[in-house]
């Protein structure tokens, strides 16, 4: 069992005073202490300190920019290529006192870190422009990226790899084409320090699971875009959404975690967005090429990632919303669908998955108590309702009938929950 480290803070502060009275002796005391161990670091002090350090960093990097730019002119060509790289060797300087005397406080290595990213930028961008060093945003993102990784991981830094992230999804953005399999790489390569800092929880662990799941997702639809098989990008994208999701209920099946609820919410609006025969109107196959049969691949990778965890899931009775975990199984099922029928049948396919989704969140969520997966099934199942009322000829009497049934239908379910939340204490 954990401890409650705020217990045991106030445990640990009236030790001194029970021991001077008698109440306990120092054996006592001492065992105490060797049996619920030093309390955690608050994440909430930690992680404010980090910010400020990140805020510093920031603040003190553009006004040095500014004082240089102020007075730029004025130096000769040496001066001014010494005072590119002095930001970087200050860095680097500051970087190397942080892993010798201060390696475990988060705010200096965060602050350090971005400063050391920032003063990358500024020496290439300041080098180039002094010596007319020809080149464009792609090579300048990918040195500044590339540079930027050894401080990502001698400093373990989570500001410094949402930097090294969002430069990689730039980088591969400029011309995907040509560089989608490399994106892959790239994000891979912070993967062995990314995970256990998501692992641990926190905020930090939040904001990094997002910006994974964004990166992933946008290099995703990057691979898709020159697949062999037009819309094989629905699965892949269904098959990588229950990926994350189970992982989430795996790592903490009892708590809030970033790639359970975003991955759920993600499934949510994108199966709505799959009621719409719009989507499944253009399966065709494109010509063959060696690049498209890899993309296509890769996209089937992430199908058969998604039906593996959803079967893994089920196998192991983790506590996972069925649906939710069987979206690439449905979206499979609409894909092959449209080879052999109208777009209009896979999304009627789809809307009865939205409609299972919804009530299979409620009836979970009623069952346990738990507000945010009730209220979930039921904006599902509203946004569902309102959807085809604006596909149909239903007039405005019958549409706001419906609209205030489902509104008391909101408060009812809640005040139900409240009550047994109130009567299970």
């Amino acid at each position: 069992m954990e401890n409650n480290d705020a217990g045991v803070r106030w445990l640990y502060s009236q030790l001194p005073d029970l021991t001077a009275r008698g109440v306990l002796t120092p054996e006592s005391a001492a065992a105490l202490r060797e049996h619920y161990g030093a309390p955690k670091t608050r994440v909430g002090v930690s992680m404010l300190v980090a910010i400020t350090a990140v805020l510093g960093a920031l603040l003190i990097g553009g006004g040095v920019i500014l004082l240089l730019a102020a007075n730029w002119d004025l130096f000769p060509r040496v001066v001014r290529t010494g005072l590119a790289f002095l930001p970087l060797l200050v860095s680097q300087a500051l970087g190397a006192f942080v892993l010798l005397r201060k390696t475990d406080a988060m705010g200096w290595r965060e602050g350090v870190a971005l400063l050391n990213s920032l003063a990358i930028a500024a020496s290439i961008a300041i080098v180039s422009q002094i010596y007319h060093i020809p080149g464009g945003a792609g090579s300048f993102f990918l040195a500044w990226m590339l540079l930027t990784l050894p401080a990502v991981y001698l400093l373990r830094s989570a500001s410094a790899m949402l930097l090294y992230l969002a430069l990689a999804v730039a980088w591969t953005l400029i011309d995907t084409r040509n560089y989608w399999p490399w994106g892959w790489l790239l994000i891979a390569a912070v993967l062995p320090l990314m995970v256990p800092m998501i692992k641990r929880g926190g905020l930090r662990a939040w904001w990094l699971a997002v910006a994974a799941m964004i990166a992933g997702g946008i290099l995703l639809g990057a691979t898709a875009n020159h697949a062999h098989l037009h819309g094989i990008w629905i699965p892949a994208f269904a098959g990588y959404l229950a990926v994350l999701y189970v992982a989430g209920v795996a790592l903490r099946p009892d708590e809030l975690h970033p790639f359970r609820w975003v991955g759920f919410a993600a499934i949510g609006v994108l199966s709505l967005a799959f009621t719409y025969g719009g989507f499944w109107d253009d399966q065709s196959v494109v010509k063959t090429s060696l690049g498209g049969v890899v993309a296509t691949g890769v996209c089937a990778l992430a199908i058969l990632s998604g039906m593996a965890a959803a079967s893994i899931a089920f196998v192991r009775r983790i506590p996972v919303n069925p649906v939710a975990a069987a979206f690439p199984f449905a979206t499979l099922l609409a894909f092959a669908v449209t080879f052999a029928a109208e777009e209009w049948a896979a999304a009627l396919l789809m809307n009865v998955y939205v409609f299972a989704l919804a009530v299979m969140a409620l009836r979970s969520g009623l069952a346990g108590a738990k507000f945010a997966e009730t209220n979930a099934g039921m904006l599902i199942l509203t946004a569902l309702i309102v959807m085809r009322f604006f596909d149909t000829d239903v007039g405005f009497l019958i549409r706001g009938l419906a609209f205030i049934a489902v509104g008391i239908g909101f408060l009812v379910v809640n005040a139900i929950l409240l009550k047994r939340r109130k009567a299970e204490g």
